[in-house]
């Protein structure tokens, strides 16, 4: 749902019902050491509203909120898995600065109709996370980080080019619902640590018909976990590393 307050600004709402069986790596994961054929269907309600808008010729803004009930969420954890009633409140936020338009305004200029524009883009989400019934009530959803931000700026050339530099930080996150903080031996409990990655990619648009692009993700290769995983793949899973790619589009 859309309603125009102003002119700059419109206000959004979304009300969402979903649905979801266990799925077959739920139930049966050689990497969980006790998966549970006995897993219940997820079913969740997701609230969200916002707004969205250009208050200033060099500002572009998105400020939301949400909140989620899920019943019998299926949690992973420890080495079992299992469903929990979970709720998630969150804050999101976007904002985008053109950086020419920003020059143009401060000397009084009116808008900038040039060919190249710098954009600097910063936004984040904050989100509490928590296990609503069962023995760790009140504790946090394993694998749901409270802090999450990204950031970056983008060069680009009328329609033709363009040159993205983007990054991501993902805060600390619990990978049980027992919310152990302190890592064991073998790697298989204990907090993941916060980690930022750093992305670069470039788009040209050769003539109507064929564009090239190019980037790598995880530039400087930072190293980082994203599970801590049970049965016969024991310890930290990690993230992906510095990966390159090509390609290009022909349009017939």
């Amino acid at each position: 749902m859309l309603y125009e307050i102003t002119e700059p600004f419109v206000a959004y709402g979304n009300v969402s019902r979903s649905f979801a069986p266990p799925s077959f790596g739920d139930s049966f994961n050689p990497t969980i050491q006790n998966s549970s054929a006995s897993l219940g269907a997820s079913n969740s309600w997701t609230y969200e509203i916002g707004v969205r808008g250009k208050p200033v010729s060099w500002l572009t803004s998105d400020v939301g909120i949400f909140y989620t009930n899920f019943q019998d969420q299926v949690v992973v954890s420890s080495g079992t898995v299992s469903n929990f009633n979970t709720r998630t409140f969150g804050l999101e936020t976007n904002f985008e600065i053109e950086f020419f338009q920003l020059v143009n305004a401060i000397k009084g200029r009116g808008l900038y109709e040039g060919a190249h524009e710098v954009t600097l883009q910063l936004g984040g989400t904050l989100v509490d996370s928590k296990i609503q019934d069962g023995p760790f009530d009140g504790n946090e959803v394993p694998y749901v980080a409270r802090t999450v931000g990204i950031f970056g700026i983008q060069y680009d050339y009328k329609d033709r080019f363009s040159f993205v530099v983007q990054g991501r930080y993902i805060g600390d996150q619990f990978a049980d619902a027992a919310n152990t903080f302190d890592e064991n031996a073998i790697g298989t409990v204990g907090q993941l640590n916060a980690y930022t990655t750093l992305d670069v990619k470039a788009l040209w648009k050769v003539n109507d018909r064929l564009s090239l692009k190019a980037g790598v993700n995880n530039l400087f290769d930072e190293s980082y976990g994203t599970q801590r995983r049970t049965g016969s793949q024991r310890g930290i899973f990690p993230g992906v590393c510095r990966t390159a790619y090509v390609g290009a589009t022909l349009t017939f």
